[in-house]
């Protein structure tokens, strides 16, 4: 993947955040973390970007911009194409322990299919995931 300079801070961002929300995790247990992490008033929830939180079945676990999807279980849900994005996700952080995946995303503000990339890193049974900024081109 060639970035531009723009693109690559996105990216460093993103990883920025999901490290953040790591130590916080390790600094201040699950419970707290995840409380912290669904609050939208919560240091996670930026303009760009925000993190969000499955566990190793898949299940949304903190969510603070869309509270409906969290006790959701979502292995299975499907990207615009079909890819079990998720799965893909859950698979990747079981297996390596952090990683990102394009998938592709139905936006409903515009109507249009979009490719979006999430960087994500696992720490005790959770898989803690920052949606990459897109970058205007």
């Amino acid at each position: 993947f060639s970035a531009t300079p723009k693109e690559a801070a996105a990216v460093a961002r993103a990883v920025n955040t999901v490290t953040n929300a790591v130590q916080f995790f390790k600094d201040n247990g699950k419970t707290t973390a995840l409380e912290e992490f669904n609050n939208p008033k919560g240091r996670f929830n930026y303009v760009e970007m925000y993190i969000f939180a499955y566990d190793t079945n898949g299940t949304m676990i903190a969510n603070c911009r869309n509270k409906s999807l969290v006790g959701m279980q979502l292995i299975n849900l499907p990207d615009a194409d079909g890819k079990l994005y998720v799965k893909a996700i859950v698979d990747m952080a079981k297996a390596r322990g952090k990683g990102a995946i394009d998938y592709s995303y139905e936006n409903p503000d515009t109507d249009g299919v979009e490719t979006r990339r999430v960087y994500f890193q696992r720490v005790d049974g959770v898989i803690i995931c920052c949606i990459i900024p897109q970058v205007p081109k």
